[in-house]
């Protein structure tokens, strides 16, 4: 990682934050398929726990896991929502938006 405090930088807490926040979403990105498959397996089985009140917490979790790993304002949403409300559950966002992320990058690839 970067160093991020180094000697002479006047930078803000926020623009540090935005660094890293930035670096680690680069890295959560760049992991194999296959490693984004099994976290997104896990995290669709974690968010079939009733949970309760939880859920509410687990919601912007998913997202945010949705939005580093696929790059997805929209999977980051309907995941995070989908948590969040009563008896939606059972829909698999995160294992449904990685099938859907591979399609895309293979249909990018065959145009290309």
């Amino acid at each position: 990682m970067k160093g991020y405090q180094e000697s002479g930088d006047e930078r803000s807490i926020n623009e540090i934050y935005n660094d890293v926040e930035r670096d680690v979403a680069s890295r959560i990105y760049g992991l194999p398929d296959g490693v984004k498959l099994g976290v997104s397996l896990a995290m669709d089985a974690i968010g079939l726990i009733p949970w309760g009140p939880i859920d509410l917490l687990y919601g912007p979790i998913q997202g945010a896991w949705l939005k580093m790993a696929y790059r997805s304002n929209i999977a980051a949403g309907v995941g995070a929502i989908e948590e969040m409300l009563p008896g939606t559950d059972i829909m698999p966002t995160c294992t449904i938006t990685h099938f859907a992320s591979r399609r895309n990058r293979q249909m990018n690839s065959y145009e290309e």
